[in-house]
């Protein structure tokens, strides 16, 4: 005799529990690349602190679910959390040494292209990954 159990979620109280917290921490990460290139420090504190707040999230959503061969969705999500926030962290910090360098108009400019580029592409990758087929 062999039983059939679909076993499943809803699927807007998963978005909630699940992915909304780690976008909300984008979001704040987003908005630090509109600051003032001299405050730099302050935009690689608060990705920083979002790269710590999402390891954190990470496992303990992870200690939700049974341990799997393979990536769930929600690992995928997180793995690319942590890829853009590296991104953001590497061109942050390049930002800061271009200034300590006294290289001010190269560091001004390279920030503004940072700010566009974060407005583009973060949105465009977790759009992706919600609405590509998996």
């Amino acid at each position: 005799m062999v039983f059939d159990v679909h076993i499943g979620r809803i699927a807007f109280n998963s978005f909630l529990k699940t992915f909304l917290p780690v976008l909300f921490l984008m979001l704040i990460v987003m908005s630090s690349f509109v600051m003032n290139p001299h405050q730099i420090t302050t935009r690689l504190a608060a990705i920083s602190s979002a790269l710590v707040a999402s390891a954190m999230f990470h496992i303990s959503i992870a200690n939700q679910i049974p341990p799997v061969g393979y990536l769930t969705f929600a690992d995928k999500f997180m793995v690319t959390t942590y890829f853009v926030l590296l991104i953001c962290f590497f061109t942050s910090l390049y930002v800061f040494v271009l200034q300590g360098r006294k290289e001010e108009e190269r560091a001004r400019r390279f920030n503004k292209l940072t700010e566009r580029v974060v407005f583009v592409v973060m949105p465009l990758l977790y759009a992706g990954l919600f609405l590509l087929p998996r």
